[in-house]
Order: C-alpha cells, then structure tokens, then sequence
C-alpha cells in the first residue's frame, strides 16, 4: 500500500487531520509496535487551550470508519528496516499542529 516514507507520513497526518475535532492546538499519535503486522498500539491525542482529549483514528465526522493508520506504520517500518534482523523502532510519536508543522 505505502512504498515511501514520505507517502505514508503523508497519509498518516492526513488522517489524523480529518480525525480531529473543529478546534485543536496540537494533535499527536504515540506509536508502539509490539509485532510487526501483528500488534500495535496508538493513542491518539489532542490539546485545546493546554487540555489533553483523545480522539478516534476509527471515526470521522461522528462515523465509524477504520483508519489504515496501522498499514502506514508497518510500512514505515519496514522501508526502514534495513535487512531481516535490523529492528529500526518499536516506538514512535507523531505530532502536527493545527498551523500544519509535521514532526517524527
């Protein structure tokens, strides 16, 4: 599905975006990745006025409707793995502000 970096952050702030509230300040995703293709784990959260919310990679506009959010991170994780036995992160954080920064 994804077959570079800049496609799947791309994607995944894309959908963080579409995800969030109205009215955000920061919004970031902690990423642990537990077994590749199997097992990941993302909190999704957002500030307003320095409150900390979560919100849902699964719903958008108040509808279920399930994020691939987990497929870009296991490509990201292994278009940077560099062979079989190379481990690149278990662990990562993903951040956008509502003025549109990205950051890793």
């Amino acid at each position: 599905m994804f077959k570079e970096i800049d496609e799947a952050y791309n994607f995944i702030g894309q959908e963080m975006y579409e995800r969030l509230p109205e009215e955000w300040d920061v919004a970031f995703l902690e990423v642990n990745m537990d077994k590749v293709d199997v097992a990941i784990s993302i909190g999704a959260n957002y500030t307003l006025n320095n409150v900390v919310s979560v919100f849902d990679l699964d719903e958008k506009n108040g509808v279920i409707n399930f994020s691939d959010v987990d497929e870009a991170f296991y490509a990201l994780y292994k278009i940077m793995q560099k062979d079989e036995d190379d481990v690149p992160w278990n662990k990562a954080r993903f951040e956008i502000t509502s003025e549109g920064d990205f950051s890793i």
